[in-house]
Order: structure tokens, then C-alpha cells, then sequence
């Protein structure tokens, strides 16, 4: 995994060849370009006073058209803003290893996959959140979009930290006591 520290690293061993360097710069620009229109289309004006009422969003001046919901529509703000946090990672990633010519032919995977990564955990940190498991929960229009989206890019754009976030709920959540099986053991132990 491309990291992000300011030591000096080897040159590749397998340089990415000049079409995959093109082609991956290519996807992030016109990627994240096409998820800013996106964003643009689907952001609400304000919250709703209802949520269940189904709007429609015109994409490519009609030729598109989706019928969705508050909550559908949050959901979508919360997967594109976290795709958009991921691309910015890798973004930066790709443009420090182009430049020291340390772009390996190994990454391809890692540029391609880690913006949907990043999306899929906002996504599920956005469950989380909505689930109260770390905050007071609330009804869809009590919500925040501009919150909702902002942690999201957070999630994606520091997914590796979002990820060991979710680990500490889930450990928090589902902790077995160490020491009372310790205790157990030895209990066995002495009675056999």
C-alpha cells in the first residue's frame, strides 16, 4: 500500500507502464469531476419537511432521471462524498510516486479500488452513526447533510483510521472477558 511518509523511497523495480500512468491519472480527474456533478445534482436544497416524499433528480440534462427519497438521497451524498475523500488519498499518493518514479506496476489495484473502499466504509460508518452506536440518533430531517457529508469524505479521505474506528465500537461492543476465561481455564485445570 502506497504510504505517505516523507522518506526517501527505492525506485520501482516494475515501473507502471506510461499507458497505466495515463490511464489512472485520467480516472482521477474524470471520476472525481463526474462525482462533484453528481453531488451538485442531488443536493438538497434544504432539509425536508417530509421525508417520504420521492423528488426527482434530472442527471445529463434528462437523460437520467431517479426518483428517490430523503434517506436514499443521503445515503448517496454519503457514498459519493466518501469516494470523493478516498480519491483525494489517492490522488496524492499518485502524484508523489509519479514524481519520485516510484510508481510500481503492484498499485494499479490499490488506485483503482481504494476510492470504492472508501466509499463503501463511509457508507458503513454512516450506518453506525445513523444506528446511535456513536451519537444521539435522529430522524432524516433532523440530519445534517452538510455533517453527513463532511464525515464521510473524512472516512474515505483517512480510511485506514476510519477503519481501526470501527474495530474500537466493534470491540467495545462485543469484548469478551479475557480474564474470565483465563479463570475458567484454570478453574478446569485444577478440577481435573
Amino acid at each position: 500500500m502506497p504510504s505517505n511518509t516523507s522518506q526517501k523511497e527505492p525506485k520501482s523495480e516494475q515501473p507502471m507502464s506510461p499507458i497505466f500512468v495515463r490511464l489512472i491519472g485520467i480516472y482521477h480527474i474524470v471520476v472525481p469531476l463526474l462525482l462533484v456533478y453528481f453531488l451538485c445534482r442531488i443536493w438538497p436544497a434544504s432539509s425536508p419537511e417530509e421525508t417520504d416524499t420521492l423528488r426527482t433528480i434530472s442527471l445529463f440534462r434528462g437523460m437520467i432521471e431517479i426518483s428517490m427519497s430523503w434517506e436514499v438521497r443521503l445515503i448517496l451524498i454519503v457514498l459519493a462524498t466518501g469516494m470523493l475523500g478516498a480519491f483525494i488519498q489517492t490522488g496524492q499518493s499518485l502524484i508523489r510516486r509519479v514524481g519520485q518514479k516510484t510508481l510500481d506496476q503492484s498499485y494499479v489495484w490499490w488506485y483503482v479500488l481504494r476510492p470504492l473502499i472508501g466509499s463503501a466504509l463511509a457508507l458503513i460508518f454512516y450506518f453506525v452513526i445513523r444506528g446511535g452506536l456513536l451519537s444521539v440518533s435522529a430522524g432524516a430531517q433532523a440530519i445534517s447533510h452538510f455533517g453527513i457529508a463532511a464525515t464521510a469524505g473524512i472516512v474515505g479521505l483517512f480510511s485506514t483510521y476510519a477503519i481501526d474506528k470501527l474495530r474500537e465500537v466493534f470491540t467495545t461492543l462485543f469484548a469478551t472477558s479475557e480474564k474470565g476465561e483465563e479463570e475458567e481455564d484454570k478453574s478446569k485445570k485444577r478440577n481435573s
